[in-house]
């Protein structure tokens, strides 16, 4: 439920009670390389690039050949660099 929460709170622009819910959700599933994709893809889709790479570099520390991971953080990486951010 953890998950949903931060997503939805995302969705109404409360980024801080998200990143609650998105900490609690990664307490429970802590070697979970998913989740961690799951959640930086939930930032990105709001613009928040920053958080987006937080989340891949910590699933990366878990799995860091996951071509997923690493894909979704090239992405991240190229739109933060156009951004100018």
């Amino acid at each position: 439920h953890a998950l949903r929460d931060g997503k939805t709170f995302l969705s109404h622009g409360r980024v801080s009670e998200a990143e609650e819910c998105f900490e609690r959700a990664e307490g429970n599933f802590h070697d979970e390389v998913d989740l961690f994709a799951m959640i930086a893809r939930a930032y990105l889709q709001v613009g928040e690039l920053n958080r987006a790479i937080g989340h891949l570099r910590k699933g990366l520390k878990l799995a860091p050949a996951n071509a997923g991971l690493r894909e979704l953080a090239d992405t991240c990486l190229r739109l933060k660099q156009q951004a100018g951010k």
